[in-house]
C-alpha cells in the first residue's frame, strides 16, 4: 500500500484484525477492556483524540492504560492502512504480546 489514506472522521475506527494485545486494563478504574471493542466503539476522529490523550498522559508519567497480561503501559498506534492497535511503551520480551513487528499488524486477515 502506498500513499496517504484518508479516513472519514465520522466513520467508526477500525482495529487490526488480530492484535497482539487483546485486552487492556484501565489504570484508573481497574476495568479490563477488550482492545478491538474499545477501538471500534468510537468514531475515527474521537479515537485520534483519545490516542493523543493516552500518549500525553503516559509521557507525563501518568499512564491511563496497561497491557492486561504484563501490566506495562500501552498506547494506541495505527497501521499504514489506518487500523489501530495497542503497543507497549517498553517492550523487553517478557510479555508474550509482541507489538514491535509491523508485519503482525495488517487489517486484512
Amino acid at each position: 500500500m502506498s500513499g496517504n489514506i484518508t479516513i472519514d472522521p465520522l466513520a467508526r475506527a477500525t482495529a487490526v484484525a488480530d492484535p497482539q494485545i487483546r485486552e487492556v486494563r484501565s489504570l484508573k478504574s481497574g476495568q479490563t477492556l477488550e482492545a478491538r471493542r474499545f477501538i471500534e466503539s468510537v468514531r475515527y476522529e474521537r479515537l485520534v483524540q483519545v490516542r493523543s490523550q493516552i500518549k500525553e498522559a503516559m509521557d507525563a508519567g501518568s499512564p491511563r492504560v496497561a497491557c492486561a497480561i504484563c501490566g506495562t503501559a500501552v498506547y494506541i498506534v495505527s497501521s499504514p492502512d489506518k487500523a489501530f492497535f495497542f503497543r507497549h511503551r517498553i517492550e523487553d520480551g517478557s510479555c508474550p504480546a509482541q507489538t514491535r513487528d509491523c508485519l503482525l499488524y495488517t487489517s486484512d486477515a
